[in-house]
């Protein structure tokens, strides 16, 4: 039975943005793009790494929502994004990214008004691995975890999809390396269709 709620994580799963927040991060003194990107790879977040190299975050987050056209959308996402919309399922997305961040990149790619809710570090205390910020955004759709998915690309979001008890697509095209458990592998954006 195909799920009635999709939430989405960002980084890694709808955009590839590593590259943008590298060359943001650079842009604003944060030295190269190559080492900001090698360290975010690593792991490091980005909030983190503007911290670390003393960059304010009202000059990090002015100059990522001046350049957010460039930030790079994986493949087929506004076309999957329109036929879930079309079906009428209920969508979201679920980030750890604070909401100064994520809401006006989401403005520049045109995509605010895609999704019914989201949540981000700005509007729910909890942080991923916790269920909190899925069963927040299910709450809003008013949808029961068992008819949700949850969809990202890194074992924080496969921990918070499972205590959370809904469904995990991971992203394979993102960033993180292994396939959890009991995770349904998507190879493309538009894999999700066939959930």
């Amino acid at each position: 039975m195909a799920p009635k709620a999709l939430l989405f994580d960002l980084d890694g799963t709808i955009w590839n943005s590593y590259p943008f927040y590298s060359a943001c991060l650079a842009a604003s003194g944060g030295g190269s793009a190559a080492a900001a990107e090698k360290k975010l790879r690593c792991g490091e977040s980005v909030v983190n790494l503007c911290r670390s190299l003393r960059i304010p975050d009202a000059r990090f987050c002015s100059l990522c929502a001046k350049n957010a056209s460039s930030a790079m959308l994986f493949p087929g996402v506004y076309d999957t994004l329109a036929v879930i919309k079309r079906r009428k399922n209920a969508i979201g997305v679920v980030t750890s990214l604070p909401g100064r961040l994520a809401n006006p990149i989401l403005n520049a790619l045109s995509l605010d008004t895609t999704f019914d809710v989201v949540i981000h570090a700005g509007n729910c205390r909890y942080r991923k691995p916790s269920p909190g910020p899925i069963t927040a955004a299910l709450s809003v759709m008013n949808i029961a975890p068992c008819s949700a998915f949850y969809v990202g690309d890194t074992d924080s979001d496969a921990r918070a999809a499972a205590a959370a008890h809904t469904g995990f697509a991971w992203a394979s095209y993102g960033y993180g390396t292994t396939c959890p458990p009991d995770a349904v592998p998507l190879r493309t954006f538009k894999d999700v269709l066939e959930l």
